[in-house]
């Protein structure tokens, strides 16, 4: 057993712990502003960097470039490259009038097709400034009736303007010009909430193809669900989540903030 001594040491080395957490006004500030960051990393790295599928190194590249996009696609799919070019262009306008970004700010966003690997999905990043599309389609109310790469222009067309857009904002903005794309990428990631990015882009999907996922019963069912049971979720566990029971993810709960709220 411990002695008297050894025990006042233990009291000792754990008050001074709690002095240290506890700090002064400026080191509480450091604390708060650090845990705040460490908070938001996973978001905003999520936005700017992807493990990103391995293709075959004896890949022929091409590319077609139009007057806002980069379309970058393996040698043998040219025909889909250039129905995107078509699509991306075809859509650009409305997205980008929706959100008001002045024309200045037109800047060729590069879009990577990739269809060697067997993922359905796609995303933007900001670092560099890029998007993948993988091109495989995937099965449920995905492909009920739209085409896989229809809803990849719309839904990730909406998040490169997204970006454009807030990087225009005041912080983002200086951090570009002194980091570049990763400054600009990284505060633009954190200036808005997850939710509101994929919420936003879903609700472009619903407004501009039949086939968008706010049109679709299954897409919102679970937020249903617990409406009409009286069990609508709170704001900090709609968007945090909750291991009690099971709630729609920040796809659903972001659409009906930004298109009914």
């Amino acid at each position: 057993p411990q002695n008297s001594s050894d025990l006042a040491g233990i009291d000792t080395t754990i008050a001074s712990g709690y002095n240290i957490i506890g700090g002064t006004g400026m080191q509480k500030t450091i604390y708060f502003l650090l845990i705040l960051l460490f908070q938001f990393q996973s978001i905003a790295l999520s936005q700017l960097f992807f493990h990103r599928e391995n293709e075959p190194s004896n890949i022929k590249w091409r590319q077609i470039k139009t007057d806002h996009f980069l379309i970058v696609f393996s040698e043998g799919i040219e025909a889909k490259g250039q129905d995107i070019a078509n699509i991306m262009e075809f859509y650009y306008r409305k997205l980008k009038n929706s959100m008001s970004v002045p024309s200045h700010h037109d800047r060729r966003f590069k879009i990577l097709l990739s269809n060697a690997g067997v993922l359905s999905n796609g995303y933007v990043s900001y670092g560099p400034k890029m998007s993948e599309w993988y091109l495989t389609p995937p099965g449920g109310y995905f492909n009920a009736t739209n085409h896989w790469t229809d809803l990849l222009a719309i839904h990730e067309g909406r998040h490169m303007i997204q970006f454009e857009k807030i990087s225009q904002l005041g912080f983002p903005k200086w951090m570009g010009w002194l980091l570049g794309d990763i400054g600009r990428g990284f505060f633009s990631a954190i200036t808005a909430p997850n939710w509101f990015y994929e919420g936003d882009a879903v609700g472009m999907e619903t407004v501009f193809d039949p086939s968008g996922r706010g049109h679709h019963p299954s897409f919102y069912r679970e937020l249903r669900a617990l409406a009409l049971s009286g069990q609508f979720p709170k704001y900090h566990q709609a968007i945090l989540g909750s291991r009690a029971k099971k709630l729609p993810n920040h796809y659903v709960i972001g659409y009906f903030f930004t298109s009914f709220i």
